[in-house]
């Protein structure tokens, strides 16, 4: 409750100073994401570099030797490693190979697991207050010992709170209606005569400084080593895009046996070249796509939102953990707090979130009655919960899954 005040507290003053309207450079704050320190992100950054070796992607990272983007197989080899200790112990080795590298990567959320908590209740407030943008949130990290950010003066689109946990970070900032008026600022790395028309934020590790989605920015370095990590909320994407991409499944199945044709067949036109009559393969498509119910939309958008808020918002879901293992005979207890999204779809399916999966169920009493147990914040041991339920095997799946996505706890 104390995590969960500090944070109305913040966002309350917040948004009507600051959200979308100017930069802010708050020092020594006491918000519960200032807890995760530098310890804790290299604990993700390692993760997330086993998981990128192991499947031989970097999908979501970015190396910069000299403020030049490396190639895949490069960006793999100069990961952080377990025997780095620390990001401090990553930068040493990597100061011995290159005097100016910049490491980013932007997808930390993965990797969060016992954090998940702390950044959901955090972004919520702010939701509570703005609503949950389109486009997805991001969790960022930039560190490295580079003098200049490799993209040069840019924008985003999305409004940054960026967090230090190692070293001294300088943001430099332009208003928008600045850069209009000097172009020759986007992208720029010598800059030299619009100093005066920035503002400069001098960071150490338990600040917190945040600049809206229209702020032109760049960060600066004397070479020294610095790690920041950060939360990106985009502002940039129109509903349009969501209503496109949440009824183009419905538009496909209700066409699947056709939607895979290559040609259409011409119908001939007449004398005065006008096309009379649609070709075969339009024209059913217009009959099975007038087939599509309300339910049917309603439905696929009630998806959709129960996917967004399973994830608060966030680009990406966990990586699910399978190492932590449940048996029958487990004490466990779900979240009354941070609650599973579900809901009961038109099609008469009961349909729960977890991380982005949608998990669909018979709407019976049992499953509702299991739905409602594991939002209740009480412990039970699942045997007795399971006991004589007619899906056991496909529910304890379902317990298994929440457990490795810490969903749920065991109790002891």
């Amino acid at each position: 409750m104390k995590n969960k005040n500090a944070n109305q507290l913040f966002w309350s003053k917040f948004i009507k100073t600051n959200w979308e309207i100017k930069f802010a450079h708050l020092k020594q704050t006491q918000l519960p994401i200032l807890q995760i320190n530098a310890d804790i992100i290299f604990q993700w950054l390692v993760k997330y570099s086993d998981h990128c070796r192991k499947t031989k992607s970097n999908v979501g990272l970015k190396f910069f030797i000299d403020g030049e983007s490396q190639y895949q197989n490069e960006v793999l080899q100069a990961l952080p490693e377990k025997s780095d200790k620390s990001l401090v112990g990553y930068n040493k080795r990597m100061t011995r190979l290159f005097p100016d590298y910049c490491l980013v990567c932007d997808e930390l959320i993965q990797v969060s697991g016992p954090q998940w908590k702390t950044l959901g209740e955090f972004v919520n407030e702010l939701y509570n207050y703005v609503g949950i943008p389109n486009r997805p949130a991001e969790i960022g990290l930039y560190l490295g010992n580079y003098k200049k950010t490799p993209f040069g003066v840019h924008v985003d689109g999305c409004g940054v709170l960026s967090i230090p946990v190692v070293g001294t970070k300088k943001f430099r900032i332009w208003k928008p209606s600045y850069v209009k008026k000097n172009p020759d600022l986007e992208m720029a790395f010598d800059y030299q005569h619009h100093l005066k028309s920035s503002s400069l934020i001098t960071a150490k590790p338990g600040d917190l400084v945040y600049w809206p989605s229209s702020a032109w920015h760049i960060a600066e370095s004397d070479g020294s080593f610095s790690a920041t990590w950060s939360l990106g909320l985009w502002v940039d994407q129109p509903f349009s895009e969501i209503l496109l991409q949440t009824t183009e499944s419905v538009l496909l199945d209700k066409i699947d046996s056709i939607k895979n044709r290559k040609y259409i067949a011409q119908k001939k036109k007449n004398s005065f070249g006008q096309v009379e009559k649609l070709p075969d393969l339009l024209s059913k498509s217009v009959n099975q796509l007038k087939s599509i119910t309300a339910n049917e939309l309603s439905d696929a958008f009630m998806k959709h939102w129960l996917r967004v808020q399973s994830k608060n918002g966030f680009k990406s879901a966990l990586i699910p953990d399978l190492k932590l293992k449940l048996s029958s005979h487990d004490l466990i207890r779900g979240d009354d707090k941070n609650p599973l999204p579900w809901a009961q779809l038109k099609s008469g399916k009961l349909c729960v979130a977890n991380h982005g999966e949608l998990i669909e169920m018979h709407k019976s009493q049992k499953n509702l009655a299991f739905v409602k147990l594991l939002n209740s914040g009480k412990s039970f041991q699942i045997s007795i919960a399971l006991k004589n339920h007619p899906q056991r095997k496909e529910i304890f799946k379902i317990l298994t899954a929440l457990y490795q996505s810490h969903q749920i706890t065991k109790t002891a």
